[in-house]
């Protein structure tokens, strides 16, 4: 278990870097562009008012306004990607709290949050804990039916246990979830990485269950 989270500090860090120059790079290329478009057909728009070009102008305003939505956009999905990152100082439960309130607000969603951790985990393992309930969260979002989402945090026998739960239809994991599954592969290297494990638990019209469970410390 030492050796997994020696490891997997070392990943870490080299993927935060890794993750936050790829986010710089698509801000720039995607939302920044998008605003000096913006920018751009509201200078245009002044110009069209000014020679008495209602319609022009007016074609213009609607052309800077779908930029700055589409804008608007790539920074809510940049945000999330930095989160994605990075535990936030007030710690493995608030980190997901925050997260959890931001994609319940996007998505339209109830989403409860239950427990908590009493005592922080080495990074390698909250960060883990954090991508881990992200994957898991967005896709019960997808495919609750908008089912009442309910996630819950503990730390027992020194474990972290992550458990996100829904009330959807459903499905048959033997038939759905496959090696090709990105999704679930991702979790489950994640969670092996620091010595831990996946549990999937759903059957059609039961809802789905999924549970994390990984080392809460490095044994002594």
């Amino acid at each position: 278990q030492q050796q997994s989270l020696l490891e997997a500090t070392e990943r870490v860090f080299a993927e935060r870097e890794n993750e936050r120059k790829r986010i710089a790079e698509d801000i720039h290329d995607s939302s920044l562009q998008m605003l000096a478009a913006a920018a751009y057909g509201c200078g245009n728009t002044e110009a069209f008012l000014d020679a008495g070009k209602t319609d022009e102008a007016r074609a213009s305003v609607v052309g800077a306004r779908d930029a700055v939505d589409d804008a608007i956009k790539g920074l809510r999905e940049s945000l999330v990607d930095l989160r994605r990152s990075s535990v936030e100082e007030g710690g493995l439960t608030q980190t997901i709290r925050n997260f959890s309130q931001q994609v319940a607000t996007v998505w339209g969603a109830e989403v409860k949050i239950e427990g908590g951790v009493g005592s922080e985990p080495p990074i390698p393992v909250a960060l883990a804990a954090f991508q881990i309930l992200q994957e898991g969260l967005v896709n019960a979002l997808k495919h609750s039916a908008g089912s009442a989402i309910v996630v819950k945090i503990s730390d027992l026998d020194n474990m972290v246990h992550i458990v996100v739960q829904d009330e959807g239809p459903g499905f048959d994991p033997d038939v759905e979830v496959g090696t090709d599954h990105v999704g679930m592969r991702l979790m489950r290297e994640r969670a092996a990485r620091v010595g831990g494990r996946i549990e999937l638990q759903s059957r059609p019209g039961a809802g789905t269950r999924l549970e994390a469970i990984l080392p809460g410390g490095v044994a002594s």
